[in-house]
């Protein structure tokens, strides 16, 4: 995990003075999707997905009163642990006054954030941030996720998009996702008639696959039912294996995602091989596992 100063290197140092580490990465990861949008007007509404939200201020709340024995518990650290503050620092920081909306369900937060905004957002004139962030906590993080083995170095991050409904000047399409859990009856076959059925072999050109590692053994199953049902030939790539464990990862894939579609090639740094020509088709971005999500990316 990079230090929380890297983190936040293209931030002013007043913005970010008492901010602990996931209000700097939800920051940093917002500053570049904006610029990377080209667009002149900030975004109007901040979505947000985070699977355990700020680890630090809980924890640095939750231990402060014992240490000082119960006489200065941290009003900052209070307030900076909510799940939405993180949101609301990015909101500050663009002078959003549109919805701002943090959503909180494990290994698809970031899957639920965009389809709040694809609900909300209705002005085609105007943007929204879509992003998901999870930070790294050596003591807290183990606990809550168990695809966190504490063997293992600890990851964090995310990815963040600037959506709309404008059409024109667009870099890359993305479809509202499809979100079920494992549980539901015929998920898979749900979420083949989702992704086109028949239509994915033909269509797709990249599988970018999250199977967190608790539920490894149920996610690949799950992927090799859905590439026998579709008769896909994609490539697959297991983005965990490159982002590490920590439950916003498909934010990162999603971002990934949108940049294979701009760039027409699969790098090599991905596929651990030469580029790969996207060929005009679309990208899939998978969830399975415990819960069975899709997003699709394409040309506009």
């Amino acid at each position: 995990m990079a230090e929380p100063d890297l983190v936040a290197k293209k931030l002013p140092p007043r913005l970010v003075r008492r901010l602990k580490r996931l209000p700097r990465l939800a920051l940093s990861l917002a500053l570049a999707a904006h610029e990377h949008s080209g667009l002149t007007r900030k975004p109007a509404a901040i979505f947000m997905g985070t699977g355990w939200g700020a680890l630090s201020e809980t924890y640095d709340f939750l231990t402060r009163p014992t240490e000082t024995e119960e006489q200065f518990p941290s009003p900052t650290d209070f307030v900076g642990s909510v799940h939405n503050a993180a949101a609301s620092q990015v909101a500050i920081m663009f002078g959003a006054t549109g919805a701002n909306i943090t959503t909180s369900g494990g290994d698809c937060s970031f899957e639920q954030a965009l389809l709040a905004a694809a609900l909300l957002v209705k002005d085609p004139d105007q943007s929204a941030l879509v992003l998901g962030a999870d930070e790294g906590h050596d003591y807290l993080s183990p606990l809550l996720d168990p695809s966190i083995a504490p063997s293992l170095p600890l990851a964090d991050g995310g990815g963040a998009l600037v959506v709309s409904k404008m059409t024109r000047g667009t870099q890359c399409r993305v479809r509202v996702p499809f979100y079920s859990s494992r549980r539901a009856a015929d998920v898979l076959a749900a979420l083949v008639a989702w992704c086109g059925g028949q239509q994915v072999r033909e269509n797709c050109g990249l599988i970018l696959a999250g199977i967190p590692a608790a539920t490894r053994q149920d996610g690949e199953m799950q992927l090799a039912q859905f590439l026998t049902r579709t008769g896909s030939s994609a490539p697959v790539i297991r983005y965990r294996a490159l982002t590490g464990e920590f439950a916003s990862a498909s934010a990162v894939a999603a971002v990934a995602a949108a940049s294979v579609i701009e760039s027409g090639r699969v790098p090599g740094t991905m596929t651990k091989d030469t580029d790969i020509p996207l060929a005009h088709k679309n990208v899939l971005v998978l969830g399975l596992g415990k819960y069975v999500t899709a997003m699709e990316f394409a040309r506009p």
